[in-house]
Parts: C-alpha cells; structure tokens; sequence
C-alpha cells in the first residue's frame, strides 16, 4: 500500500515495514518475536545495548566495531565488487 509517497507493507502477526520514499524504514516485529531473532535489526528485545551481535564461526559475539558487524551478516557474492 502506498500513502503519500510512503509505502507500508503489514504481515498480520509478524511485522510491519515502512518506508519513506526517501531513505528511512521502519519495521516493527510482533511482541512474540521479542529476543528470538537476530540480525542487521538486532534482537527485538528492546534493549539496544545487545544488538550488535556479530555472526562468527562460533555464534553470535557482541561486538562495538560496526563495519565488522555488518559484514558478519553479509551474504557471500550477493554484493557485486566494487
């Protein structure tokens, strides 16, 4: 659905996703996956102390380094090279 060049998507009982046409989004998850996910969005569990968890060989590691991070979640050869 698009409103005023804001475009809204809504999962019933999963998630909602907005964005503004221009740059920023906004996804709310649903309150039943508070702490069971993980990602580049972080955890959903409300604290953003935790949410740069780093997806190594060995599991999630809490980290402060953010280029790190991030590409700990990226997909191998989804990027093209630059």
């Amino acid at each position: 659905m698009e409103r005023d060049n804001k475009i809204v998507l809504n999962k019933a009982g999963e998630f909602s996703l907005s964005w503004d046409g221009i740059g920023r989004v906004n996804i709310k998850l649903d309150d039943t996956y508070k702490g069971h996910v993980c990602g580049l969005l972080g955890n959903a569990d409300d604290n953003p102390d935790d949410d740069l968890m780093e997806l190594t060989a060995d599991g999630l590691k809490l980290t402060t380094n953010t280029d790190e991070f991030a590409k700990s979640w990226e997909i191998p050869d989804s990027c093209p090279s630059k």
